[in-house]
């Protein structure tokens, strides 16, 4: 019986290194252009609005507002979806769960994202950019999980 266990043990902790690995294999580095931090989602919804019209840059919400109850960003209610951070590159101008890219944040701090990008020079070029508009601005390099996420 103990030979047994030894041995499932073995192949659980064998089949979890090969689940850590393909998970760490699925993860690029992504630059993040932080705006702004709050945990005041209308604030952040505003400053975004005007930024956008400032210089220029598209909003992509990808389907999410607030949710006042959860006083969290959410796909709506009649979506099954759950929620999953930006991955994509691009100028656009979004809000997020700053959780989702930097990991020891309060889960109810929210990031007024003024771009995302997997190359750390096309991101500082673009930080100059909203620097203009919002000097505070600046990047966070984050790890981003491109695989499957339903």
């Amino acid at each position: 019986m103990k030979l047994i266990a030894a041995i499932l043990t073995c192949l659980i902790t064998v089949s979890c290194s090969f689940a850590q690995n393909e998970i760490e294999d699925q993860n690029i580095d992504g630059f993040i252009i932080v705006a702004d931090t709050s945990r005041d989602y209308f604030y952040l919804r505003t400053k975004m609005f005007d930024l956008s019209e400032d210089l220029k840059v598209e909003i992509d919400t990808m389907g999410r507002g607030f949710n006042k109850d959860k006083q969290e960003i959410r796909l709506p209610e009649w979506d099954t979806g759950l929620y999953f951070p930006r991955r994509n590159e691009g100028k656009t101008l979004s809000l997020e769960q700053f959780r989702a890219y930097q990991r020891n944040t309060s889960g109810k701090t929210m990031v007024l994202v003024a771009g995302l990008f997997h190359n750390e020079e096309k991101a500082y070029d673009h930080l100059k950019f909203v620097k203009t508009k919002i000097p505070t601005a600046y990047i966070l390099k984050t790890s981003l999980y491109m695989g499957c996420l339903h």
